[in-house]
């Protein structure tokens, strides 16, 4: 396996030669639908993307929210957003 080079801020474990280029950001706690279970859940968390630089990535279905958990996933995507624009690179 090649040695990657990462930014201060990676988390990834670059286990294989094809995830060398993936550099994981910081994610924030999942939010757990009311009628799931940890599947069904907003996931938010940031990441290099080799054309766009830093993005934010979101997974998120068909969930039932309370209104906290639902001002819980907006700020954490908020946060998400402005660390990804605080950390741009191309």
């Amino acid at each position: 396996m090649s040695t990657t080079t990462c930014p201060a801020w990676c988390n990834s474990p670059h286990r294989n030669d094809w995830d060398a280029e993936s550099h994981d950001g910081p994610v924030w706690p999942n939010i757990a639908s009311l009628d799931g279970n940890g599947d069904d859940s907003v996931q938010i968390g940031t990441r290099y993307h080799s054309q766009a630089g830093i993005v934010v990535t979101l997974e998120a279905q068909s969930l039932i929210l309370t209104p906290e958990q639902a001002r819980g996933a907006a700020l954490a995507l908020l946060e998400a957003a402005s660390w990804a624009k605080d950390h741009h690179v191309i």
